[in-house]
């Protein structure tokens, strides 16, 4: 008599919720801000560099070398951490990575009024 295994995949999720107070949601939303403000600020940046060279291509680091410029321009810029901006930076550079890859169209502004997902991740 054969010996049948069965293998079963057993998946779990955790679900959190954060109930911040006030001051913190102020500041999570300061946050928000500065990251859509320095992304799109990026953008532009980008669309002036590919006018002036239609061979530019854009880079993490060259994106990064703006920010302390940009913090000395606007001062309630810096006070927002630089890993929030830093975060924003890596974001548009992903989104420009995927487009001249052809895995998505033309890139958009970052808006306040796009609804994100929470994100999910796979627990093992």
């Amino acid at each position: 008599m054969p010996i049948i295994k069965i293998m079963v995949l057993l998946h779990k999720a955790f679900v959190f919720k954060l109930k911040p107070d006030g001051a913190t949601i102020r500041k999570l939303a300061r946050f928000c801000g500065c990251a859509r403000y320095v992304y799109n600020k990026g953008l532009a940046w980008d669309k002036e560099m590919h006018e002036k060279d239609p061979s530019f291509k854009l880079s993490y680091s060259k994106l990064c070398a703006l920010l302390p410029e940009w913090k000395k321009e606007t001062t309630w810029l810096a006070e927002c951490h630089s890993q929030v901006l830093q975060q924003a930076m890596k974001d548009l550079h992903g989104a420009f990575l995927s487009f001249w890859e052809g895995r998505t169209n033309t890139g958009a502004r970052a808006s306040q009024h796009t609804e994100v997902g929470s994100e999910q991740r796979k627990t093992h």
